[in-house]
């Protein structure tokens, strides 16, 4: 048991949406997803951890601001940590064993402690908390949700070779990219909106 064991309604979704994609393109077997919202101090604490190269490093396709930068950092809304394994022929291995995950999380630049608390999960999003209240004040709907749904769907193209993938989208102009818009609405008729407090 660690701090970590205890799902949230954030964490819930995560993984339901998880498995509704997962259904989708026909991928066996069970995974799991951990949501942390970040305050500032750890949000920029992660900074130096985006910058991994190599096999580890997220995909994206949305025009966004250059992460280079502390201050380009604090306008992502969220980001995720999938560990991965490489075999001697390049190919990747996304199906991980706990132990596994440690060394994955490790490679990223997390702490030894922290590392073995999330080797529980398959992939961990971090949102940025300040930046989802403010979009909240703002008006936008279900910020966190749309953020956490994004990223869940990073983790199922991943693991699906690709069958399931994201478009290059604009996030001026767009509210996400719209196999993940699609697939959301899809998600959230069949669980009733009322889940969703609307």
């Amino acid at each position: 048991m660690t701090q970590f064991s205890i799902p949230k309604p954030i964490d819930m979704f995560a993984n339901d949406f998880l498995r509704f994609l997962s259904r989708k393109v026909e991928i066996v077997g069970d995974r799991n997803v951990k949501v942390l919202y970040c305050g500032e101090s750890f949000w920029s604490q992660l900074h130096p951890l985006q910058k991994t190269s190599g096999v580890f490093k997220p995909n994206e396709y949305v025009r966004r601001p250059s992460t280079k930068t502390l201050a380009g950092w604090q306008r992502v809304n969220g980001w995720i940590i999938q560990p991965v394994g490489q075999l001697e022929d390049g190919s990747l291995i996304w199906s991980l064993t706990p132990e596994e995950r440690v060394i994955g999380f490790r490679d990223f630049g997390l702490e030894p402690a922290l590392a073995q608390e999330l080797s529980l999960f398959d992939a961990v999003i971090f949102l940025n908390q300040r930046n989802l209240l403010n979009a909240v004040r703002n008006g936008r709907c279900l910020p966190n949700f749309l953020v956490v749904a994004h990223e869940v769907f990073h983790v199922v193209e991943r693991l699906s070779g690709g069958r399931l993938h994201m478009s290059t989208w604009d996030a001026d102009r767009d509210i996400d990219a719209p196999e993940v818009l699609e697939c959301f609405y899809e998600f959230v008729k069949g669980s009733g909106a009322e889940a969703f407090g609307s």
